[in-house]
């Protein structure tokens, strides 16, 4: 299961650095959270979102992309 962060990590990643908004949605899980915690300044910096789906399937954004330069949107 690591590998899921590992790769939702890399393609946004891939995804900021030709100049596109990128995020990562994973279930509210404390198992997700031990692998997220580590690369959370890691997202900031690079503007990629973070989507924690909530049990009852709402969806809850840590706001990464509040100062998005509007040019990245496409």
């Amino acid at each position: 299961m690591k590998g899921h962060v590992e790769y939702a990590f890399y393609q946004a990643t891939h995804n900021t650095c030709t100049n596109k908004m990128a995020g990562i949605a994973l279930p509210k899980h404390s198992f997700y959270q031990k692998w997220i915690d580590p690369i959370l300044p890691a997202l900031k910096v690079l503007e990629i979102e973070l989507f924690w789906i909530l049990p009852d399937g709402n969806i809850e954004a840590l706001g990464h992309w509040k100062n998005t330069n509007s040019k990245r949107m496409r």
